[in-house]
């Protein structure tokens, strides 16, 4: 049935099917006229192509309710098109594949400044709508053996694999493409790649790999006397040490980053570091000072628009405020944190903090008596947002409640308790 269909085309529209099997996924307009436009198809009449091929219905439109219309090809339909695509020649279907993966790559380096800035929920169901292209701009770059344009592609997407629960496939990406003989000379692109990754790896638990891709990040952004670059590795650095148990010497590096990210005036790179430090200062018994620093985090992460930090910071400080009995001031932090996360981080299912958000609504029984909620890092979130649902709550049937002098201490014991034996949620 598809290849009659095939037969009845003309030839441009032939060429334009062809080229649209390399996407994964759905597409928009302006990735079909950047993908398909050729010797044979001018950019112009890309949309008069799509048209006849809608009609046709060998390729599928609709409104996502989010913007612009996007297109996609049933599966049948895009694998007898990469086959005929393939049947071109191997110099058309990689120009097709190298094409695509340079589009892509342009898009993340478009999305890259976004993702830590005030339009960040927007560029994040962005990119999310187009992560099976991603997928493949970056395996064109493995199966092509050059690596180095694949790079920038994890690179300049920043916080999104974390954000949307990625990090993991990311990371693993990241390190098949810098393993690759291509991406192994000094550049500024292999140094921003070897960030992304210590960056997931140090959030996924890879601290021994992510420690080296440091000490190399650092040689390069050092040669290429580029502050930022030292600064963002002294965080990345600065974090591993504190999850290794190293808080003091932790300490000592964030106030070298801190140094430089004043001096750059950056917001959000002022404010990773303040977070990183008020981490630290927990862990060597200063929760005051980490209360600070966390405030002063969330001001810089509210100016520099990056969402999902200020939902962090507001976590981790209703978490330094419960312990000190403002349960108040507490429990508005973690409402607006948790409103933060269910807007802007996606679904709860995801990693962290947003992986807490269905236990922060569930009554006390169910999840007081579980050790899953502890590990996702906010053990006194879900204590304090359920307070005041159940401390009022009778322990057993006809016993009245405690006053509210004993509640109170109850609940700072649970909190601290939880404060000591898990780690706050850092970036």
């Amino acid at each position: 049935m598809v290849e009659w269909s095939w037969e009845l085309l003309t030839g441009a529209e032939q060429a334009v099917l062809a080229a649209l099997s390399v996407f994964a996924g759905g597409f928009g307009l302006a990735a079909a006229e950047a993908v398909t436009a050729g010797d044979d198809v001018r950019p112009e009449e890309v949309t008069a192509h799509l048209g006849a091929l809608v009609d046709k219905s060998l390729v599928q439109f609709g409104d996502t309710g989010a913007g612009r219309g996007r297109y996609r090809l049933l599966e049948t339909v895009r694998q007898y098109a990469a086959g005929r695509l393939d049947a071109l020649g191997p110099a058309v279907a990689d120009a097709t594949r190298i094409a695509h993966r340079d589009y892509y790559l342009a898009l993340a380096e478009t999305a890259a400044p976004q993702l830590i800035a005030h339009e960040q929920a927007q560029w994040l169901d962005r990119l999310d709508a187009e992560l099976g292209n991603l997928r493949a701009a970056i395996a064109v770059s493995l199966t092509h053996y050059d690596p180095e344009p694949g790079l920038p592609v994890h690179a300049q997407r920043g916080g999104q694999p974390q954000a949307r629960g990625h990090a993991a496939e990311a990371a693993d990406a990241l390190r098949a493409l810098l393993d690759g003989p291509a991406a192994r000379a000094a550049s500024l692109p292999r140094a921003r790649a070897l960030a992304a990754a210590a960056r997931l790896l140090e959030r996924t638990g890879g601290y021994a790999t992510a420690a080296d891709y440091c000490e190399e990040y650092l040689v390069i952004a050092r040669a290429a006397r580029d502050d930022y670059l030292v600064a963002d590795l002294l965080h990345t650095r600065a974090a591993l040490l504190v999850r290794r148990g190293q808080a003091g010497a932790a300490l000592r590096l964030i106030e070298q980053g801190l140094g430089l990210a004043r001096r750059l005036q950056d917001p959000q790179l002022t404010g990773r570091l303040l977070s990183i430090r008020s981490f630290a200062l927990d862990v060597e018994g200063d929760p005051a000072g980490a209360a600070r620093d966390t405030a002063e985090s969330l001001l810089l992460f509210r100016q520099a628009g990056d969402q999902i930090q200020v939902g962090v910071a507001l976590g981790n400080l209703g978490n330094y405020e419960l312990p000190a009995g403002d349960l108040d001031a507490g429990r508005r932090h973690l409402a607006e944190a948790l409103h933060i996360f269910r807007t802007t981080a996606g679904p709860p299912t995801h990693a962290g903090p947003p992986g807490c958000t269905a236990r922060l609504i569930r009554p006390w029984p169910t999840w007081a008596t579980s050790s899953s909620p502890w590990k996702h890092g906010w053990p006194t979130s879900i204590a304090s947002a359920c307070a005041p649902r159940w401390a009022t709550r009778p322990s057993r049937p006809n016993t009245p409640p405690a006053a509210p002098s004993t509640r109170r201490a109850s609940l700072t014991r649970l909190c601290r308790r939880g404060a000591r034996r898990n780690a706050r949620v850092h970036q």
